[in-house]
């Protein structure tokens, strides 16, 4: 859960650098359709450029809290609330929303952002079952 949180207090001071860090070179990021711009980004420069096309184009300012996080197997599921303020608008936003980041060796290999806890719990529940049903990764 460390590196999670980690990641969102890197990401909230805007140092991206280290955000990014957070990351495996390899990690995915897998968008539901319930949320913009759904699908599968491949790779830190995919999963980063997708999340400064919404961050950095939505909004003039934002603030992620963290509300809450819940480990099931490695999938750590993160409830937050974003605060931001409109690029161009000046309008005040704010979203209530979860994630699903899974962590393996120290790195995030996985980022699956959710419309809602409920969907994000399912999501991670889900994951940590085939998981387990697959038994332990050989060591590399």
């Amino acid at each position: 859960m460390k590196v999670v949180c980690e990641m969102y207090e890197a990401s909230n001071r805007r140092d991206f650098e280290r955000a990014r860090d957070y990351f495996h070179p390899d990690a995915e990021l897998i968008v539901p359709d319930t949320l913009p711009d759904p699908g599968v980004y491949r790779g830190r420069a995919e999963l980063f450029r997708y999340f400064a096309n919404w961050y950095t184009t939505l909004f003039d300012s934002w603030r992620v809290e963290i509300r809450g996080t819940t480990q099931f197997g490695n999938a750590v599921v993160t409830e937050h609330h974003l605060h931001g303020i409109g690029r161009g608008s000046g309008a005040e936003v704010t979203l209530n929303s979860a994630s699903v980041n899974t962590v393996q060796d120290g790195l995030i290999v996985r980022a699956q952002p959710q419309a809602n806890l409920d969907d994000a719990i399912r999501v991670a529940k889900e994951e940590a079952h085939e998981a387990k049903a697959q038994g332990p990764r050989p060591k590399s």
